[in-house]
């Protein structure tokens, strides 16, 4: 038992030994695995290093290259120490870093003076609620002395008694938006003097209709507040443009219309004559935010306008009663003399008919001369007022004008009178008369063609008058040195005052290859526009 037992003692000392063993080691293990620790805490801890190198490279390379200026200020905020600064102030202000290490007060200094109550407001503001702020103020440049525009966004710092311990903040020039926001402010100033200034009725309206702004001309010239001004313009934009379209649609797809005239209504009912024009302004996305309409009132020269064509219309009224009198005081007075005179001269030929041979022929170059005088007093009188138009109306006198300005010019006439053509009012007789007498005049002195065509015919409601020929074409500035048609004068002038006097238009369409000029009459206007045939 005993043995058993000793051997069992022994045997559990053994293994309790053997245990011991490898739990501890060898003293050549237990150095090697301490030597392992000591590296692995220095590789660490070079790796710490190596970290915190590339950090502090990084840190000085942002310094270096930052725009913005970083700063940190210990102790008071307006003239604390300067612990660190960015060197984007070498550029900005004209500074070395370092310089506002060595002079705290530098920053202040630079600070333009008219800044300084709402800096000082804005940083002591920031401290009281514990919180970042914003400060926007001037630095002046050391070198040049320009003054530079910066936004400062700085972070106040307190210590764990709510002491504070300094700032630190991130202050960009913000020179350029500032000048910017000053040119808009100025173009709005400017823009809004005009737009109060003008004389013009101007209305800013949401495409909903309702007006945004009217300046005080528009007020005064409809007599209206805004409310019932947005219903007037909203009015005026379902009306119809040149085509399908209302003014509205216009805008919408082209962006603007201009000068169009419509008539519209003070508060009083009082009638105005007006042009308008208007554009929109767009939105970034092409979106429709505002319409901008100016209006002309444009009554008194509208008033003006039809006061001078009635002028103009008794004008030529005196003066085609004028050529009619003296048309026929040629007829009648000298005309009659020089037949009486012809007659006289054919008489006494034949009387001496047996004188000498000299008498004779002095006696029939007299009677040449007497006969050419005649003709000559005849061509002037008719051309002044000819008969045949009062007698057999406008078709038979264009015929007759065509006949003598083919005999005297040499120019071939091609007539292409429409016998549905009846008679027509006097004055538009003598009106569409005047404007072909004009027309064979110019291209005998300036188209240098050989043929010209008068075209008389009525196409619906509207009686058509076309001259043409197939000469060189007006050519505007052209001089005679070049054998180019002078600019069009005064004979255009007058055609187009006649057709507007009698309410109708004169249209010109001319080329190298000839020239063509309509006269339009609407048969609705004859009863206005024209007096009937005496």
């Amino acid at each position: 038992m005993k043995k058993l037992q000793s051997g069992g003692i022994e045997n559990s000392g053994v293994k309790k030994t053997a245990r011991r063993s490898r739990n501890r080691g060898t003293p050549k293990a237990q150095n090697l695995a301490a030597i392992k620790g000591i590296a692995s805490a220095i590789t660490r801890r070079k790796s710490a290093e190596e970290e915190l190198r590339k950090t502090e490279e990084e840190y000085q390379l942002v310094l270096r290259t930052i725009r913005e200026i970083l700063y940190i200020v210990d102790g008071n905020p307006m003239q604390g120490t300067v612990r660190m600064v960015s060197d984007s102030v070498r550029n900005l202000l004209g500074c070395e870093p370092n310089d506002f290490q060595k002079d705290p007060a530098l920053w202040f200094s630079l600070l333009h003076p008219d800044d300084v109550p709402e800096v000082m407001q804005v940083t002591q503001d920031a401290i009281t609620r514990r919180t970042p702020g914003v400060r926007t103020y001037r630095l002046r440049n050391k070198q040049s002395g320009e003054y530079r525009w910066l936004e400062d966004c700085f972070t106040p710092v307190f210590d764990n008694s709510g002491q504070i311990l300094g700032i630190y903040g991130v202050a960009r020039d913000i020179t350029d938006r500032k000048q910017m926001e000053t040119q808009l402010q100025e173009s709005e100033e400017r823009y809004h003097t005009l737009f109060e200034q003008s004389r013009d009725a101007i209305v800013i309206t949401a495409p909903n209709g309702l007006v945004v702004d009217a300046n005080r001309s528009a007020l005064d010239l409809f007599g209206v507040g805004k409310e019932r001004l947005g219903k007037l313009l909203r009015d005026v934009f379902q009306q119809p443009f040149f085509d399908e379209r209302n003014l509205s649609q216009v805008l919408e797809k082209e962006g603007f219309f201009k000068d169009h005239e419509v008539k519209l209504g003070k508060q009083d009912g009082t009638p105005i004559d007006c042009l308008i024009s208007s554009a929109v302004r767009r939105g970034g996305d092409g979106r429709i935010l505002e319409f901008h309409t100016t209006i002309y009132d444009i009554t008194k020269q509208k008033r003006a306008a039809q006061g001078l064509r009635k002028l103009s219309g008794r004008l030529l009224r005196v003066r085609d009663e004028e050529q009619r009198r003296v048309a026929q005081e040629l007829h009648e007075g000298a005309g009659q003399t020089l037949t009486a005179l012809v007659m006289n001269l054919v008489l006494a030929r034949k009387s001496a008919e047996r004188s000498n041979r000299r008498v004779r022929d002095l006696l029939t170059t007299t009677l040449e001369l007497a006969e050419q005088s005649l003709r000559e007093i005849r061509t002037v009188s008719y051309l002044l007022h000819p008969p045949l138009l009062d007698e057999g109306g406008l078709q038979t006198a264009l015929q007759w004008l065509a006949d003598g300005f083919a005999k005297r010019s040499g120019i071939r006439v091609d007539l292409d009178l429409a016998p549905t053509v009846d008679r027509l009012p006097r004055e538009w007789e003598i009106g569409l008369f005047r404007v072909v007498q004009e027309c064979l005049a110019n291209i005998h002195r300036h188209s240098g063609s050989s043929t010209a065509k008068i075209r008389l015919a009525q196409q619906g409601q509207q009686i058509l008058l076309e001259v043409s020929d197939q000469g060189r074409g007006i050519v505007p500035g052209a001089g005679k040195e070049t054998g180019s048609v002078a600019p069009p004068g005064v004979g255009i002038a007058a055609m187009r005052e006649r057709m507007v006097h009698l309410g109708g238009d004169l249209q010109i369409k001319s080329s190298s290859k000839g020239t063509t000029i309509r006269a339009v009459l609407a048969l609705q206007a004859s009863t206005a526009a024209a007096s009937p045939r005496r």
